[in-house]
């Protein structure tokens, strides 16, 4: 995970989570561990810092559980494991491009023909290990 992109998640973790749970949507979203305990009573609105607690606490206790567990494993498996081969068989670890835009787009056009391959290859039954 990107230095920016677990930023934002320290960041608006509570935030989201707060938001899903006032949709009545269950969350799964783990969260890193912080090295310092966040400070719910110095907020100003009490309500609220209360009412992200509960849900924070609550998706937290979700995410240690088996269920949780088991979502955890099948990302490791079904996404992690899909840019894990982008970045180091694709080759998109060694990218030399000027600007982040450009790199961005890059990593569009290979995730995306990537996901082309797996959706022809699930319909033709081609280009697999066993053809």
């Amino acid at each position: 995970m990107s230095i920016w992109m677990s930023l934002i998640l320290k960041l608006f973790a509570s935030d989201v989570i707060f938001a899903n749970h006032n949709m009545e949507v269950r969350t799964y979203i783990p969260e890193k561990k912080l090295t310092l305990q966040r400070d719910w009573d110095g907020q100003k609105n009490q309500t609220k810092a209360r009412a992200q607690k509960e849900a924070s606490y609550a998706n937290r206790r979700r995410v240690g559980g088996a269920y949780g567990k088991s979502l955890l494993r099948k990302r490791g498996e079904l996404v992690e494991r899909s840019f894990a081969h982008c970045y180091e068989t694709g080759g998109m670890r060694r990218t030399h491009l000027r600007g982040q835009k450009n790199i961005l787009k890059r990593l569009l056009i290979h995730v995306g023909a990537f996901n082309l391959s797996l959706i022809f290859r699930s319909m033709l039954g081609a280009g697999s290990h066993g053809s």
